[in-house]
């Protein structure tokens, strides 16, 4: 399979299965909204919108910066992402406490 072949294809997969996790997601919401009602699923959407803010603190770039360097040393992966993962851990630690005292 020559080159342009190759990124049709991926980009093929790529669409169709963005397009089927689109729609279960659709549909997991409208499942979620229906079991929760409406005080329940305002409740939901508040906590999903709050934790997202501080996943940010968790993640600071370090996914693309580990997709870079693992694809420059293709040799390592292993070995990249057991460096990054005790990083990533302890920088889950200062987003939950945070999150936590500003629940409180």
């Amino acid at each position: 399979m020559n080159t342009v072949q190759t990124i049709a294809k991926n980009t093929g997969v790529l669409g169709i299965a963005q397009v089927i996790t689109a729609m279960l997601g659709f549909f997991l919401l409208i499942y979620i909204a229906g079991d929760l009602g409406e005080i329940g699923f305002g409740r939901y959407s508040f906590v999903l919108s709050f934790t997202s803010l501080f996943v940010i603190f968790a993640d600071i770039e370090i996914n693309n910066c580990i997709i870079r360097a693992i694809v420059r040393s293709k040799e390592l992966p292993n070995e990249h992402l057991a460096n990054i993962s005790p990083i990533k851990f302890l920088l889950s630690f200062p987003a939950f406490f945070t999150a936590l005292y500003k629940r409180l």
